[in-house]
């Protein structure tokens, strides 16, 4: 690392990008990715269980949380400008499809609040990637 001040993330990019494993890693945050979303439609599409340890979350945290989780996953799997806002689509979209499809899952009532915590969550992680992108393209203009 050339300068001892670089903050963590930019001086691991900088290291990264002298290597092929970027690359790679690519494929990993894909991976990654597909398997949250198939994770989060098993999960929600499978017939409740007893309380699990994630039952100290109100329904709506969790749904806020998987969503939040997928779309920094999928900011980190698919980099390009349009992406946060590819996503900001598909994933609600996704959310609304597990909603309707809950409908035929015995013990599963779909609901719109839960729609509304799968946006939510979805909208303020890829608030959150827009916010670093310009932060980062304003201290790169110093």
């Amino acid at each position: 690392m050339d300068d001892p001040a670089l903050p963590l993330s930019e001086a691991f990019t900088r290291a990264a990008s002298k290597c092929d494993c970027m690359a790679s890693l690519n494929y990993v945050w894909k991976a990654l990715f597909g398997v949250s979303l198939l994770l989060v439609a098993f999960l929600t599409l499978t017939p409740p269980g007893p309380p699990s340890s994630l039952s100290f979350l109100s329904d709506k945290a969790q749904h806020f949380s998987a969503f939040a989780w997928l779309a920094l996953l999928g900011a980190f799997a698919f980099r390009s400008n349009r992406s946060p806002l590819v996503l900001c689509v598909l994933l609600p979209a996704y959310g609304a499809a597990i909603e309707i499809a809950q409908n035929f899952v015995p013990g599963r009532t779909p609901e719109v609040a839960d729609w509304i915590a799968d946006t939510l969550g979805t909208a303020a992680a890829l608030g959150m990637v827009l916010l670093s992108h310009r932060l980062r393209a304003r201290r790169t203009a110093r």
